[in-house]
């Protein structure tokens, strides 16, 4: 991890950097919070650009998340949020509601794992019972791939 947290670094201009950390100021975090978040989730430096504001909206406003669990947990800052998400969001929503969700699982563990397990979890197991959703998943995913080429 260590070689990586010196190339996150390394390829960021210091004053990138201190943008970085000057908008993720704006939201009310602290510089140990900060500085938490790089150690634990270097990547979240490479990934922090200007979507970053409608994401830290969606997880606060949408889903309820506090500045303390985002600071805990900077790995939701790097995913994004149209591809990953909300479309697994509303997976998991849906999934809820008419009880099928055996598992139980909140959306951060939903959210973390790989898209074929996701798929093989939450998507495969339902296509019978709940075609829509699945095509309407696999639809924004695929959509979502294609238009970032």
């Amino acid at each position: 991890m260590l070689p990586y947290r010196f190339q996150v670094v390394c390829s960021n201009a210091k004053s990138n950097i201190d943008e970085k950390f000057r908008v993720l100021r704006s939201f009310g975090l602290s510089d140990s919070q900060i500085f938490g978040m790089v150690s634990t989730h270097p990547y979240i430096l490479a990934k922090l650009g200007p979507s970053i504001w409608r994401s830290v909206d969606y997880l606060m406003n949408e889903l309820g998340y506090n500045l303390d669990f985002l600071a805990s947990h900077p790995v939701f800052l790097s995913l994004s949020l149209e591809k990953r998400v909300k479309p697994r969001n509303e997976v998991l929503k849906i999934l809820n509601e008419k009880k099928l969700n055996k598992r139980k699982a909140a959306l951060y563990s939903v959210l973390i794992i790989p898209e074929s397990k996701f798929l093989k979890n939450y998507i495969l197991p339902f296509k019978d019972i709940l075609p829509d959703v699945c095509e309407t998943y696999m639809s924004k995913v695929e959509k979502q791939k294609f238009k970032s080429i």
